[in-house]
């Protein structure tokens, strides 16, 4: 039995969908455009408004705004459904494509809605000034790089002084701090523990001191492994010392 959905009062959630097992969802820029393509198609459908997305290899953010949580749950269910049909057609695949129930969070108040829409234009681009260079999030569309055909931008540019405020804000350093990430959490914090001291064992690992003195490769492997296992950005925040924001920078050097 799953547990129920936490519904906002604005209507607006953090999403995030996965690829099977962490697997490639896109492996060419044909798959991304067929994706926004049926993002699009499946939005004006189910009446939803897309505030924020963007794609990366194995996952995607999005920021939809709704009336009824339903509508949310419709479109999602359908864009992957048409999404995986046309992969598996396209690369030769079977079998599932997308991992189980996409994730939601609820956005209530306006600087967290900022907070993750620089959150989710900054994901593939650690550098604080790079998020220009990747061209396959709505940042593209609120700079005018590309033009805005899936983003909605007038909710988000209207809680800034302008373009040049937006742009300054995303220039901004930031440290995510867990609560940004929207998955469900499918390990208790005893089941967290219990996983992560058995790896330290493993590694004669004995404390987060410890830990901190590995290699950063080393640090990113092993915080993946423990993602893949399904804790939490906060749970793996606990186990290694680390700051949240630390486990995913990590996390995202590790992302292909």
């Amino acid at each position: 039995m799953t547990n129920p959905r936490k519904q906002s009062e604005t209507g607006i959630y953090h999403v995030t969908s996965r690829g099977v097992a962490k697997c490639c969802i896109f492996n060419d820029d044909v798959d991304r455009r067929k994706y926004l393509e049926l993002l699009s198609r499946y939005m004006e459908e189910h009446d939803v408004k897309m505030l924020a997305w963007c794609l990366m290899g194995n996952h995607v953010h999005l920021l939809p705004q709704v009336d009824q949580h339903s509508r949310l749950s419709h479109m999602m269910r359908d864009l992957s459904a048409a999404y995986s049909k046309f992969f598996n057609w396209r690369h030769e695949r079977v079998g599932h494509l997308m991992q189980g129930r996409f994730g939601s969070k609820p956005i209530e108040d306006e600087q967290y809605l900022k907070t993750v829409v620089r959150y989710i234009h900054k994901n593939p681009v650690p550098n604080i000034s790079a998020t220009c260079d990747y061209r396959w999030s709505s940042y593209w569309e609120y700079t005018g790089f590309r033009k805005a055909t899936v983003a909605s931008t007038e909710l988000v540019l209207g809680t800034f002084d302008g373009l040049s405020s937006f742009i300054d804000f995303h220039e901004q350093e930031s440290e995510p701090d867990g609560s940004l990430d929207p998955d469900p959490v499918s390990l208790s914090n005893e089941e967290a523990h219990e996983i992560a001291q058995a790896t330290f064992v493993r590694l004669s690992v004995e404390t987060s001191a410890e830990f901190k003195k590995l290699s950063r490769g080393q640090r990113a492997q092993i915080v993946k492994l423990f993602r893949d296992w399904g804790m939490s950005i906060r749970q793996i925040a606990v186990e290694t010392g680390q700051s949240a924001g630390t486990v995913s920078n990590l996390l995202r050097n590790t992302q292909t």
